[in-house]
């Protein structure tokens, strides 16, 4: 997001020289590693782009959502209003109406822990996203902002799995070189294996508390899709369907029974073919209409007055190559 974008424009990447002084340290600018920081491209990126949307995202943009619910905060009621920015306020309880501002506050918040590690390292950005977690879950405890419960459950439950997640992410950040000598020499668990098994017993245990809330989270999203809504839509799709295979088949009955013979020798065997399938098909979908026998009758003469159309055509057409 824009946050992100804001924040990366400040992250540089530092690459450690070699002893022997041939490969000097160099930082090099996160979102273009071919540009070094501090350089003068760096600075214009940084000073035009970078400060502007810093200022507009962290200062002047929850101030004026903050403003603007606390101009009309005895009108959330009216239906103008909502109309209009009731996207800030109507999925929070009416006394927590300014919750909109604290959850972007927090947004912000997050995307600099993500971005500190290119300064301060990956532990003490983690620890840091730990911490800004751990205030949104007491903040949701104590104001439960909410305007359902159902809602304020998958809040609790969402903020509680991004903690875990990220907690048990400092078992996978590679270790220093104290650290990883005394588990080498058996100091820290017993050995390597025991680290190994550690760390998928806690990637499994993450994986599987996700899972759960992925679950969870559509279950109740179809417990609450309007059930009378999608059974009539339901119903108009199989009705809809019912109607195209009755159309289709009655288009290829109707060009069936439309074919002409090719020859005079055959007329008479051809007629009799194509009757009994022509009458059978429309006998058939006059039954299953409830015809009357009336209208059995006039199906059959219809029917054979095709032929006779046909007969008559082709006498014509060999009489005409005759003279």
């Amino acid at each position: 997001n824009l946050a992100k974008v804001a924040v990366s424009l400040f992250a540089c990447i530092e690459l450690q020289g070699d002893a022997s002084g041939q490969l000097p340290a160099l930082q090099l600018w996160l979102p273009d590693t071919a540009v070094q920081c501090g350089s003068a491209v760096h600075k214009r990126w940084m000073l035009g782009l970078g400060v502007p949307m810093v200022l507009l995202l962290f200062g002047v943009l929850p101030v004026a959502v903050a403003g603007l619910l606390w101009t009309v905060r005895g009108r959330l009621a009216e239906p103008v209003v909502q109309r209009h920015i009731g996207f800030l306020y109507l999925h929070y309880r009416p006394q927590t109406y300014w919750w909109q501002v604290v959850e972007l506050i927090q947004t912000l918040w997050l995307a600099v822990a993500a971005f500190t590690s290119y300064r301060t390292g990956p532990i003490y950005s983690t620890l840091m996203a730990n911490v800004v977690l751990l205030l949104i879950l007491v903040m949701l405890l104590w104001w439960k902002p909410m305007a359902t419960r159902q809602v304020q459950l998958l809040a609790y439950a969402s903020v509680s799995c991004q903690q875990l997640t990220t907690y048990a992410a400092l078992a996978f950040l590679p270790l220093d070189h104290g650290s990883g000598k005394a588990a080498a020499e058996g100091a820290w668990l017993g050995s390597i294996s025991a680290v190994v098994l550690f760390k998928e017993v806690v990637g499994a245990i993450v994986l599987a508390v996700n899972a759960g809330f992925v679950a969870t989270l559509a279950v109740v999203l179809f417990h609450t899709l309007p059930k009378e809504q999608l059974q009539a839509h339901w119903q108009r799709l199989l009705q809809a369907g019912r109607r195209a295979r009755a159309l289709i088949k009655h288009r290829l009955v109707g060009q069936e029974c439309l074919v002409q013979p090719r020859g005079k020798h055959d007329m008479r065997r051809a007629e009799d073919e194509m009757q009994h399938a022509c009458n059978g098909g429309a006998l058939t979908r006059a039954n299953a209409a409830g015809g009357s026998p009336h209208t059995l009758q006039r199906l059959q003469a219809l029917t054979l007055a095709r032929f006779k159309d046909a007969d008559f055509s082709t006498e014509v057409s060999s009489h005409s190559n005759a003279v």
